[in-house]
């Protein structure tokens, strides 16, 4: 959704204006503290990444370079996303 976009983009940008992280997508949490693998669903890697990178482009400006993306299978066929 395009709250979720915004929320996406804030994030990364919160990282990229302070000594950087790890934002791992997949994970739920309970008041702040990550307790569950729940994964996402993921039929395509590659336009995955193309609709990253393209909110990225256009949603955050000056760009953040270096970003570097990995996605982890878990055990119910869905992954993680982890983003550094």
């Amino acid at each position: 959704t395009e709250a979720e976009k915004k929320e996406f983009l804030a994030d990364l940008s919160s990282f990229a204006n302070s000594a950087g992280g790890d934002l791992i997508y997949g994970i739920s949490e309970k008041e702040g503290f990550p307790n569950k693998v729940t994964g996402i669903d993921i039929t395509n890697q590659d336009d995955t990444l193309l609709r990253i990178e393209s909110s990225l482009r256009d949603g955050i400006s000056p760009r953040i370079p270096g970003i570097k993306y990995q996605f982890h299978n878990t055990k119910d066929n869905k992954y993680l996303l982890h983003i550094n």
